[in-house]
């Protein structure tokens, strides 16, 4: 294979130059060149169907791997008009030639969300691919990742979160202590700047990653810092009572994570209080709107309060509460097992 695609050479010069740039944007572009060259009987290089796949691998946004066992999965699985399952791109596609590439390309561009994706393909195909992972390769990705996020070069918030993610997961899988370190500091700075209380996305997630995330290696400091933090804003939605500001489901966000965390502490009585501070924000907003709604709310939150290990005198003290409400019709058709 040649060092890059002559093909793409122009377009790569515009991807530099952007301060955004998404995967799904570079393998859109790419792919138009693609269908330009064909229109003009030109056959598309290695090099360049390289690069299309390169971008056209879909990102796992969560801790689940793909059916190949790696991060990076197919854009699409379809069945060929004989019945065979097809995937594309495909893992057949990516040969050691190509493999090699990518980990190249990784070192060439300057654009950190280029040079994140490159070296993490690079890094997540090896073992499939039965080759030796090259420890650069993860150093590189990580950087980069943090880069994007940091100089803001991300197109949306839950590609940030997306980015600072694998970043932390890629360090603790190298045991990378330095890097760890940084991602935790990018995480918290990431949401302190995206944050939006009534897009639920865009907060909890530093806590997710650092608190509830034995393996992140936060901090006393940090966690301290985390969960006090969601006590405010489960404190600033029971104070309000201003429901159209401060959305209910806000608290339940905040208080059965804060829940979860007291319990692992076996701090049972702020696990208790948290849950009362939920209960009682959801009890108060359900007088508020319209019968169905408020009685939809209300199992909602006996459902969450029932699926999880508290005491059984906690689930009882939230059924009273409950009951004082003024939606009666409520209580026949929903039984809580205690």
């Amino acid at each position: 294979m040649e060092k890059f695609s002559r093909q793409l050479t122009k377009l790569f010069e515009d991807f530099e130059h952007r301060k955004v740039l998404s995967e799904t944007e570079a393998s859109d572009l790419i792919g138009k060149e693609i269908r330009k060259l064909q229109d003009a009987n030109e056959e598309p290089t290695l090099e360049t169907r390289a690069d299309w796949a390169a971008f056209a691998f879909m990102a796992n946004s969560s801790e689940e791997r793909s059916s190949w066992g790696t991060y990076f999965g197919p854009m699409a699985i379809f069945k060929s008009e004989d019945g065979r399952v097809m995937e594309s791109p495909s893992l057949d596609f990516i040969s050691e030639e190509i493999l090699g590439y990518w980990g190249e390309q990784s070192q060439r561009v300057g654009h950190p969300v280029l040079r994140a994706r490159y070296a993490d393909l690079a890094w997540d195909f090896a073992r499939p691919l039965k080759q030796s992972p090259q420890i650069r390769h993860v150093h590189i990705a990580i950087d980069a990742y943090l880069d994007a996020v940091q100089s803001d070069q991300f197109e949306h918030e839950i590609t940030a979160i997306t980015y600072v993610r694998r970043a932390l997961q890629l360090g603790i899988s190298t045991n990378d202590v330095s890097r760890i370190e940084r991602a935790r500091h990018a995480i918290i700075e990431l949401e302190r700047k995206i944050r939006k209380l009534g897009l639920l996305g865009t907060w909890g997630f530093a806590f997710d990653l650092l608190v509830e995330n034995r393996k992140s290696q936060a901090t006393d400091e940090q966690c301290r810092y985390l969960v006090a933090d969601l006590e405010q804003i489960l404190q600033n939605v029971v104070d309000s009572q201003d429901f159209e500001r401060y959305d209910p489901f806000i608290a339940e966000s905040a208080a059965l994570r804060l829940a979860s965390c007291y319990r692992r502490l076996n701090r049972l009585k702020d696990a208790h209080r948290v849950l009362h501070l939920y209960a009682h924000v959801f009890a108060t907003a359900s007088e508020k709107v319209a019968p169905l709604q408020a009685q939809g709310w209300l199992r909602r939150v006996y459902g969450r309060l029932a699926r999880r290990p508290i005491l059984k005198w906690v689930r009882s003290g939230m059924r009273s509460k409950f009951r004082k409400s003024k939606l009666r019709s409520l209580s026949k058709p929903l039984r809580l097992g205690v």
